[in-house]
């Protein structure tokens, strides 16, 4: 397998496995799990996708803008201050 084939299986699978945690925790009723999950799902694809600087930063804005639509900026802001 090269490279860019192993790469992209990665991606692939952490969106996947993002996914089935959010639908677990919609399951059962684990809100902290399911918000979690679900700010950060796409990443993996976007992350995929991004060419230059300004793209890790549009990802970056993005993740915040659902952070604060989902009160969840605290969270964030903490995650981000322990990086």
């Amino acid at each position: 397998m090269d490279n860019a084939r192993e790469k992209e299986l990665l991606y692939k699978l952490l969106y996947q496995v993002l996914i089935e945690i959010r639908e677990e925790a919609h399951l059962k009723e684990n809100k902290k799990i399911f918000y979690l999950s679900d700010l950060v799902h796409n990443v993996p694809l976007q992350l995929r996708n991004a060419k230059n600087e300004s793209d890790y930063e549009r990802i970056l804005k993005k993740i915040e803008e659902r952070a604060e639509n989902r009160n969840m900026e605290k969270w964030l802001k903490n995650a981000l201050s322990q990086l």
